[in-house]
Order: C-alpha cells, then structure tokens, then sequence
C-alpha cells in the first residue's frame, strides 16, 4: 500500500502539503488568474501565469475549476 493510498483512507491530504510556503503575492496572482479564466479574458490569464511562471511557480488547473500552485522544477 502507497502512501497516498494510507492517506485516502485516513483523511490526511498529504497530497496537498507541499513542504514550502507559497509567497502570498504568488497567491494572490493565481486568485487573479482564476478570475480571468472564470471571466473568459483569456490573454489576461495567460499574462498572469507568466508572471507567475517567472516567480519560480506553477498554476496546475484542475478539471473542477480548482487550482493547485507548484514550485516550478
């Protein structure tokens, strides 16, 4: 059994801990940018995804709607 696999039975969402902290301002951009996908002002969003990319992050976009920011390898 995988670790993920413990975890989806107890609950813990080790999934989601990332081991660092992701600066507020990094945050706030990825708010910004689901805001602008919501909207449908595409060139805005990918504008802020750039910026965001240039911080050392990424925006990985998930099929609900939701959005989950990783350290860019």
């Amino acid at each position: 059994m995988t670790l993920l696999k413990f975890d989806e039975v107890f609950g813990f969402k080790l999934e989601n801990h990332v081991g660092y902290e992701i600066p507020q301002k990094v945050q706030d951009l990825a708010k910004m940018r689901n805001e602008y996908r919501k909207a449908g002002i595409w060139d805005k969003a990918d504008q802020v995804r750039k910026e965001v990319e240039s911080l050392g992050f990424v925006i990985e976009d998930k099929p609900s709607g939701q959005f989950k920011i990783k350290r860019k390898l």
